[in-house]
């Protein structure tokens, strides 16, 4: 893969462990992201690196340097910052789906529907409800959990990512999050990742379930103190 740098699938389970995470469910996001792909930048958005991170999100992060610095750097540099943004969560994830929701679009975080996994809940629509406070008009939705999210936000984010709404229903869902990933899951790029994990750390997913099955940890530490 390009430029990920020697220690990134070592490093990649270091930091997964430390947040919560599978790191095949991070490494899938990865995938669909930006294939896997440091330097790999989104052109009309400016989304950038392994995990498309936008501009605002470099700069909440406080990285010292620019959008275009952030894409410059090894895949396994860009893991410190992936960390300090899945730690800003606050949570540990279940899933690669909950995990890309987070990564998408954090605020759905909040949503029951999301909370709990719920393929039909909608968390970015075209033309959501909307409810108007002191002159503002804000999401319904995001409102009734405490969250003042202006509706151009929402319909701005749904405009942006249609790759998401297959089927042009004018909502993006919990499911349709889900079944990226599954349509990932059976990419190239994701199978021959997991292979080069299993090379380079020992640690095995299940070909039926993804599940994590067995990991060598004394192979990784000892990879580990290499650098």
């Amino acid at each position: 893969m390009t430029n990920l740098g020697p220690n990134f699938y070592p490093k990649l389970i270091q930091i997964s462990s430390e947040v919560g995470i599978k790191p095949e469910d991070l490494l899938c996001v990865m995938v669909s992201e930006s294939g896997l792909n440091p330097a790999a930048v989104e052109p009309k958005y400016g989304g950038g690196g392994l995990v498309g991170f936008m501009p605002s999100t470099l700069k909440g992060l406080k990285f010292p340097g620019s959008p275009q610095d952030f894409v410059k750097l090894q895949g396994q540099d860009q893991l410190d910052w992936v960390k300090k943004l899945v730690q800003g969560y606050g949570k540990s994830f279940s899933s690669a789906t909950q995990y890309y929701v987070a990564n998408f679009f954090p605020v759905a975080l909040r949503l029951p529907g999301i909370k709990s996994g719920n393929n039909n809940a909608a968390f970015i629509e075209s033309n959501p409800e909307t409810i108007k406070v002191k002159g503002n008009t804000y999401s319904k939705k995001y409102y009734d959990v405490g969250i003042k999210l202006p509706v151009s936000v929402e319909i701005s984010a749904y405009e942006a990512n249609p790759l998401f709404d297959r089927t042009k229903k004018g909502y993006i869902t919990y499911g349709d999050m889900a079944a990226q990933v599954e349509r990932t899951k059976k990419s190239s790029i994701y199978i021959k990742a997991l292979q080069e994990m299993n090379n380079a750390t020992g640690y095995v997913v299940s070909k039926s379930n993804n599940e994590h099955t067995s990991f060598n940890i004394g192979e990784l530490i000892s990879k580990l103190e290499q650098f």
